[in-house]
């Protein structure tokens, strides 16, 4: 359990250090003035026009003529400290506008972030569905699931279910059904996860059902 909470922490880091490097190059090389991204396209022109000099005063305030390499580290450095400094906008912190706007958003996904991914899964479902999505909305749910082929001639199987939970989720193909949650049992044993879930189509939850029942009586 340590060593997957350690990987899913450093993950998120990377992440998120991926994620505020392409947002902060990503205003310094859109088309325009990063000063017009600053202060609004009808506030720049107009400045432009009567008070250009402001304009050079609000870019010097932000340190927009420094270089590249200086405003990347200072961003970094704010990121970290949670200091962004004062809005443009309303001469506010910027991180009190944020959290009065994020509030109720931080607090629904308290839940989510403490529960996510600390359950181990079986799943099958049938090719005509769209479990695309499915595995989508499932995979901040699961450490680790093991696909399976239902018993109906409409199944997708658990290889070609396989590659498409990779894209999503650590996934293994499993030979059968008494097979893979055996399987997850154990991973979920070994990894102290909250639980096992069966998941998918109802055909493979009407197989589940009597192994469960028959482990239970044990």
């Amino acid at each position: 359990m340590g060593k997957y909470l350690i990987k899913r922490i450093l993950t998120a880091v990377f992440t998120i250090y991926v994620i505020i490097t392409v947002s902060f190059f990503m205003v310094r090389f859109m088309p325009g003035d990063p000063l017009q991204h600053l202060v609004g396209q009808e506030e720049y022109y107009y400045l432009l026009d009567t008070a250009p000099e402001e304009l050079e005063s609000i870019a010097e305030k932000y340190g927009l003529n420094d270089p590249l390499g200086v405003q990347y580290v200072r961003y970094l450095k704010s990121v970290v400290t949670l200091d962004f400094g004062i809005a443009y906008s309303n001469k506010k912190p910027v991180v009190e506008n944020v959290f009065s706007c994020i509030h109720w958003t931080v607090l629904l996904s308290i839940p989510t972030w403490i529960l996510g991914g600390l359950l181990g899964g079986v799943l099958g479902v049938l090719a005509d569905k769209d479990y695309k999505d499915m595995l989508s909305d499932l995979a901040p749910c699961f450490a680790k699931v093991y696909t399976v082929t239902p018993n109906c001639p409409r199944a997708l199987s658990a290889e070609d279910l396989q590659k498409e939970a990779r894209f999503h989720m650590d996934a293994e193909a499993a030979e059968s059904v008494p097979d893979a949650l055996r399987k997850a049992v154990d991973y979920a044993d070994e990894n102290n996860l909250a639980g096992v879930v069966v998941c998918g189509s109802l055909y493979l939850a009407a197989e589940a059902r009597p192994w469960l029942l028959k482990e239970a009586e044990k």
